[in-house]
Order: structure tokens, then sequence, then C-alpha cells
């Protein structure tokens, strides 16, 4: 794109999916443009969920009023710069009806044996998990949805459920509850099975207000304004085709850093440290990935706190490093994982307590480290018992040598057969960690109490499609 000297490119688009890169880069250019007592008067900032809000009177307000600043001269400046955050928002916001097939995949039905025969109940009433994998989702139910406004939708059943009981544990009684009622109860929406045959159908779609006006712009840019548009985004696809076409020709795009599963940000960590006047090596920072995961904002946010407890030049080893953020929630979660894992019940049970009894919520994220932290354990268990040595284990999983390292440590603490147990049974009892939020602290206890006690040495093998790879 070519423009001329002195002229500011009218239009930035800088995604990725580490959201403090974005808004360090964002910065940069806006205080490129604006000096710090022009920012008041000349630089304005929306987010693209408020644009395309489905109250519309608060997001047309929102587009009248970047339409006013786009076309009002500054008397403060040269060049007016808004900024636009998560434009991806713009055209992945769900409609009415995607929302409500949303809330009918969180609905899920289990085929038990009732009295002799095969009954569906509904899981979230279950007090203890099933065993079979007869299961399905309230949208496998569901053949067609049409939005009548007002929260009133006509849902069309498949036939062979139409009128059929669904089964629900209340206390020590089992009670039943037809289809429709059940579905209109989960719902919480003006349900109907009948199609009205008076009333249209309303057009459910997106809000769309913003889209146009930004497409306007790039098509004739407002004079003296500079767009910065950003998008949390791995791939440039998830952007509405039309708008991401137009600004791949007249916008300087701008890639930051893209992380993915195997993400290890080690020498971002080094260079941040230093900057923050620490010096941290490659192992410490390995740990802190471990400790605290790899989105830089939270990582950026740890070495902050560190910088401020330690004094200047302080070197962060492994040992400095799990002295000093004891404090650090994240820090106790993941000790909870490694207590557990070394089968120390006294410890694992204190951390969990501790994170659990103030937050029932964070108990997804305790039992989300668990389960992979076993997870890996168990694929470089096998790999070991298939030969394997610890270089052709990092380069066949593509992890880190330092992660290999220390889940090798634990493949001596545990065999096979217990590992591939503890997989399974954390693979069954994962919709009840998410969704028994009064009973999560004691499913949680009790199965640290089962792994320490080496209840999972004897279990014979069940359900083997559970384990990862199978």
């Amino acid at each position: 794109m070519e423009n001329k000297p002195n002229k500011p490119i009218p239009f930035y688009l800088i995604y990725g999916n580490q959201p403090l890169e974005i808004k360090e880069s964002c910065h940069q250019i806006v205080t490129s443009l604006l000096k710090p007592e022009e920012q008041a008067d000349s630089y304005f900032s929306y987010n693209g969920k408020d644009l395309a809000s489905n109250d519309k009177s608060w997001s047309s307000k929102l587009v009248g009023d970047v339409e006013k600043i786009a076309a009002t001269i500054s008397f403060f400046g040269t060049t007016t710069v808004i900024q636009i955050d998560d434009i991806q928002k713009l055209s992945s916001k769900k409609s009415a009806s995607d929302t409500l097939i949303k809330d009918l995949k969180e609905i899920n039905l289990i085929r038990i044996e009732q009295n002799g025969q095969d009954e569906w109940f509904d899981a979230d009433s279950l007090k203890q998990a099933s065993k079979t994998h007869h299961h399905i989702t309230g949208n496998q139910l569901i053949t067609e949805v049409v939005n009548y406004g007002q929260k009133k939708f006509y849902l069309k059943l498949v036939p062979e459920f139409k009128g059929r009981l669904i089964f629900q544990e209340k206390g020590e009684k089992t009670n039943s509850i037809e289809i429709q009622a059940f579905l209109k109860s989960k719902l919480k929406r003006d349900i109907i099975f009948n199609q009205p045959e008076n009333q249209s159908p309303i057009v459910d779609g997106p809000n769309n207000q913003m889209m146009d006006l930004l497409n306007r712009y790039l098509d004739h840019p407002p004079l003296n304004v500079v767009f910065i548009l950003t998008a949390n985004i791995r791939n440039l696809k998830e952007i509405n085709n039309s708008l991401r076409t137009k600004l791949e020709k007249k916008a300087q795009i701008i890639k930051t850093t893209i992380s993915y599963d195997d993400f290890r940000p080690v020498s971002w960590i080094m260079k941040r440290a230093e900057r923050k006047g620490l010096k941290i090596d490659r192992e410490a920072s390995e740990l802190l990935i471990e400790i605290s995961g790899t989105d830089y904002t939270i990582l950026n946010m740890e070495l902050e706190k560190l910088s401020i407890l330690l004094a200047p030049n302080s070197e962060l080893t492994t040992e400095v490093l799990t002295k000093s953020i004891t404090h650090s929630k994240r820090f106790t979660i993941f000790r909870a994982a490694e207590f557990l894992m070394i089968k120390d019940l006294s410890n694992a049970m204190a951390c969990i307590e501790q994170i659990v009894g103030e937050n029932s919520s964070d108990a997804v994220g305790v039992f989300s480290l668990i389960v992979a932290q076993f997870r890996r354990v168990l694929k470089i268990a096998w790999l070991v018992d298939s030969g394997e040595n610890e270089k052709s284990i990092t380069q066949k999983l593509k992890i880190h040598p330092w992660v290999v390292k220390q889940s090798l440590k634990h493949t001596r603490t545990y065999k096979i057969k217990e590992l591939e147990n503890i997989v399974i049974h954390l693979s069954k009892i994962d919709l009840k960690v998410k969704y028994a939020a009064k009973d999560v602290l004691i499913i949680l206890q009790n199965l640290c109490l089962m792994i320490c006690n080496n209840n999972f040495k004897t279990r014979k093998h069940i359900d083997r499609h559970w384990l990862p790879g199978s």
C-alpha cells in the first residue's frame, strides 16, 4: 500500500491472540500520531461487542458517535484516532436463534434402565455419574428453529421424541416430565411446538450497522482520521469476508503473536523480565509457564509482582520463583496438581480446599490442570514403555524438554494401568465437576482420596475409549 510522505495511514489492522501485545502495538501507533496532551480530545476507543450489541438503541447510539467523530474536524490536532477492538465480533455476533441452539447443545440426556425399560434422564439431575455412553443433546432432538420475536420460538421436535417422558432425580425420588415442558423449563423462553398460522417469523440476524459504516469508510476514508482495528483471532478468516478483503487491500496489517497449544514463550519472558530489572533463566521461565499459562497479560502481571517483591537485578531461579509466588492463586492451583501427582494427600487437599472453598467457580481450573497433568504423564509413560528415550519423546509430543523431564519423574510413581484408570475416571467425572457447583469440593476431595489411597492400582480396565489417542 502506497502513502504520501508524512501522511498517516488511514487504516491499521492488528491481530493475534495475545491481548497484551495487541494493546502495546496500539499504544505505539497512537503515541506516534498524537502527543499526550492531544489524546484526550483526539483519541476514541470502542469495542466491537458493544457496536454489534443486540440492544439496538445502545449500539445505534455508539455507531452514531463514531460517525460524528469521523465527520468532525479536530481543533486540537490534525489527526483523529478511532480504535475499534475485537472487530471479529462485528461479524460473528450470534443471532437469537444461534444463541438458542447453543443452549440446546448444553442440555444433556442420558439413557438409563428404569424398571426394566430404557428411559432418558436429565444428566444435570443425576446424583451419581452414569456408566452408559447413550447420550444425546437437546440440539439433536430439534430439526428446525424459528424466531417469532419477544423470545418466542417454534421448535420442531424429531417425531420419535414427541410426547416422550424425561426423568429427573430429585432427592430420593425420580420424577418424569414431558419433553416439551422439559425443554421450556430448561430454555427459559416462550417455546411453542405448533407453528402459528397467522404470525410471520422475524428476520433473525446480527446487527450490521458498524460493519456497513466501516465498509463505507474503507471505500471513502474520512479526512484526517486514522482507524486502528484489532482482532483477538488466530486467522484473518475469522473476520467477515467482505471486510477482510477490503482491509487486506487498504489497511496496514500487523500480525502479532499467535499462540497454539504447544506455545512456550520462554524468550519473551526472559526479555520482559530484563525490562523489569530481573534476570530469569530458561528453567524458571518454563516453571512460570507451567504455573501461569502462556497469556502475556498474566505472565506480565506475575513478573510485575516479582519486580516489586524482589531487589533490582535479582536472579530468578526455580527455587526463588517457588518461594516468591506462593501468594498467587495460580501457583496454588499448580501446587494442588503437583501434590496430587506425588500422592501427597494432606497438601493436595489443603490446596484444593483453599482454592475451591473461596470460590467454587475455580474448581474447573483446578480440575483442568489435574486432567492435563495426568494425560501428559500417561502419554509419556506409554512412550517410555515402548522404548523411547527422553529426546525422542520431546520430538514426538512436541513439548519442551523441561516439561518432559518433570513428567518423567512422575512416571516412576505410577504404573501404566493405574494412570489409564485415573484418566478414565477423570473423563467420567468431567461433567459433574463443571455442573455440580454445590458438590464440587466433595467431588475433588474424593478424587484426591482415591488417587492417594491407590484405588486405581487394582481397578479393572473399562471404557478405554476415554483414553487419549484411543
